[in-house]
């Protein structure tokens, strides 16, 4: 290893005897998060559920922080990277199949296998997910949504754990709201999500993805390193058009930018720091707030 880590070292000697389990030592974190910044981690990837939930429980019982990652596309590493374990999903727990109209996929699925397993069933419904780059698995956590549709318009039932035990919980027990649920900040887990679409021509689902696109091409800055929307939509209150309008469009700190194509998002302009954008973000949060007397609330998750 190339740094010296309490808790990295404590977790490979509690972890290497599990099986169906992959550890990496080393492993930057702005390789896996869409933002392409942050430091070193311990990479823990099982790839079955009984793996899984024996990661889960040893590291609990030994008091090691631990963070399931998707895609990391919501999130900002830090660049002295992690303090404990990540845990990505492989394997079996990357999986999707079709029953009837119900698309079950494991919480590993990319948002991309989902949508071409809808198309090549011909179903509707999640058309949104195919221009979401993340996991179904933080997908369902955060109510991840775009033009108009969200997760919880579709999400029949999820499977969950805690480590020790298997829960289900419907789309009502999900308490879902904007961008949020009731497992946002709780250690339960997501397994698998169940998404209840409907029957539609394959050619009028595959019309859908790319009017999305193409209206998202028109208006995200996808060229660049990002993490998405940066700060939560709340009621009438539209966190791109109070940053604009504050003058903030194109801010600069360091490598870390306020997009000039869409104010509601920061960029990686070229080896932008996790501090230069916590930077950022302090310096519109205020500024917004004196100007607005609105405190925009982060959407974004923070791995620290």
């Amino acid at each position: 290893m190339v740094y010296n880590d309490y808790y990295t070292k404590k977790a490979v000697g509690i972890l290497q005897s599990i099986d169906n389990c992959r550890l990496d030592t080393d492993v930057s974190l702005s390789n896996l998060t869409t933002f392409s910044i942050g430091g070193n981690a311990l990479l823990c990837t099982p790839t079955t559920i009984s793996a899984l939930m024996r990661v889960i429980t040893a590291l609990s019982n030994s008091g090691i922080p631990y963070f399931v990652l998707g895609r990391g596309s919501n999130c900002l590493a830090d660049d002295d990277g992690y303090n404990g374990v990540i845990i990505k999903l492989g394997g079996q727990l990357c999986r999707c199949r079709v029953s009837g109209n119900m698309l079950i996929a494991y919480a590993g699925a990319t948002t991309g296998a989902v949508s071409n397993l809808a198309i090549r069933s011909g179903l509707s419904g999640a058309e949104f997910c195919a221009c979401i780059p993340a996991s179904i698995g933080g997908c369902t956590v955060l109510n991840s949504g775009c033009y108009g549709s969200q997760m919880s318009d579709i999400v029949d039932s999820t499977l969950l754990t805690d480590g020790k035990r298997l829960f289900t919980y419907t789309n009502a027990q999900m308490k879902y709201s904007y961008r949020s649920s009731v497992l946002k900040g709780d250690r339960l887990i997501v397994l698998a999500t169940k998404l209840k679409l409907s029957p539609a021509p394959r050619l009028d689902i595959q019309r859908k993805i790319s009017d999305i696109w193409a209206s998202k091409s028109k208006t995200q800055p996808l060229d660049l390193p990002s993490a998405g929307s940066v700060f939560m939509r709340e009621g009438n209150v539209i966190p791109a058009r109070l940053i604009e309008q504050a003058g903030l469009k194109g801010a600069t700190v360091f490598g870390a930018q306020v997009s000039y194509k869409h104010s509601g998002f920061i960029v990686n302009a070229g080896k932008a720091r996790s501090v230069d954008v916590k930077k950022l973000i302090d310096i519109i949060t205020k500024r917004i707030y004196a100007e607005y007397g609105i405190m925009l609330k982060r959407e974004i998750t923070y791995i620290e």
